[in-house]
């Protein structure tokens, strides 16, 4: 477990969904949401940690529709949303795959990755890097959209995990679940899934960090 930062949280880093303000949505698979310097919550995980029966399954659920940069039935998007990554943790929490991320030295790359961009590009919060799957909680500092500055650390830390195990395939799977963060209720409950999804796993399997102060 890594040790939690000194580092105190202007409160204004902190920002949550403006409903009534037009959100940025792109990408058909897993859309993006964006509204600039939201806070976000983010999943991204290995290449080979859905089997591809469960990503079959997935499409065949069409949870979503096609949408322009215009927000409409924010409630129902919202459902299918978090009904989708329900799913996708399920399958995720089911250790499929090589699980690379059980090793303490690759996991020590994301972790450099991670806290690279931290106070430049973002502000992370909180993180957890399960065996097959990372989650995180960070707010944007800037105007680059979420997936551009997640895109470079998968970029970093994949390059560094290919040298080290001396690999061709891919690490990283191209896309990633993102979720603008509603409230300070909805903030704390992020905090407290992150605290928990390593829950049964020994220490060594798993690296959790939460920043003081936030």
């Amino acid at each position: 477990m890594s040790s939690n930062s000194d580092t105190n949280i202007p409160h204004d880093i902190v920002q949550f969904l403006e409903k009534k303000k037009n959100v940025a949505i792109w990408g058909s698979k897993l859309p993006h949401w964006f509204q600039e310097q939201k806070t976000m919550f983010i999943t991204f995980r290995l290449a080979d940690s859905l089997p591809s029966e469960a990503i079959d399954n997935l499409r065949l659920d069409q949870l979503f529709n096609k949408s322009d940069n215009v927000v409409s039935d924010y409630r129902n998007k919202e459902h299918y949303r978090q009904a989708l990554m329900r799913k996708i943790e399920k399958y995720l929490n089911n250790g499929h795959g090589k699980c690379i991320l059980q090793r303490d030295n690759i996991r020590n790359i994301v972790i450099e990755a991670l806290h690279y961009y931290d106070g430049t590009e973002y502000v992370l919060h909180a993180f957890v890097i399960m065996p097959n799957h990372v989650h995180l909680l960070l707010s944007p500092l800037g105007k680059l959209p979420v997936n551009t500055i997640i895109g470079q650390v998968k970029s970093y830390s994949g390059h560094k995990i290919k040298k080290l195990l001396n690999c061709k395939d891919n690490i990283w799977q191209s896309n990633m679940f993102d979720r603008i963060v509603r409230n300070g209720d909805d903030f704390e409950k992020i905090i407290k899934y992150i605290e928990e999804n390593p829950k049964g796993l020994n220490k060594e399997q798993y690296t959790l960090y939460i920043r003081e102060n936030i």
